[in-house]
């Protein structure tokens, strides 16, 4: 009988890990520089239908702050018309334009929906002003959750970390 119970909560346990799917739109076969600054624009919050979720940008930005620390010396986070203005100072950089594409945060342990992220990634060479790298990638949690349940930043932990590090090759 403890043989059966300790089956069945293994296999809930291993369904209510979160799904991941990346999608790598500009792929070249140059990295980037790890001696350039990083300026990550700071986007517009997350939404689902009429649900605003303010400082879903925010979160975003510190996590991939923590992840660009990992392969640059340098990065700031500026607002919009700030990274504008950067873009004709500091030619040894890159602008990292994130959007949040969908953001639907649920209380699926009594909902039964998932929590569901999907982001893009954009980063232009500040020299050229071109596209250099960019890559969508989603974020969907079990729907299945007995203990406490996920937020949108904790499914996107592991998913920012591989799309940042793809960027470095």
């Amino acid at each position: 009988m403890l043989k059966k119970i300790l089956v069945v909560a293994g296999v809930l346990a291993l369904a209510s890990c979160a799904q991941i799917k990346h999608t790598n739109l500009t792929r070249t076969d140059v990295g980037l520089v790890p001696e350039r600054a990083v300026f990550i624009e700071i986007p517009k919050d997350g939404e689902y239908g009429a649900i605003n979720y303010l400082n879903s940008s925010s979160k975003l930005v510190n996590m991939l702050r923590g992840e660009f620390i990992k392969h640059s010396s340098v990065i700031e986070v500026c607002a919009i018309e700030a990274c504008n203005a950067e873009l004709d100072k500091n030619q040894n950089a890159y602008l990292v334009k994130p959007k949040i594409l969908h953001w639907e945060d649920r209380e699926t342990q009594w909902s039964f929906r998932p929590d569901v992220v999907e982001i893009q990634l954009s980063v232009i060479d500040m020299e050229t002003g071109k596209e250099v790298r960019s890559i969508i990638y989603k974020a969907k949690s079990r729907v299945i959750q007995f203990f406490a349940g996920t937020s949108p930043e904790d499914i996107l932990e592991r998913p920012t970390r591989e799309a940042v590090a793809s960027f470095y090759l």
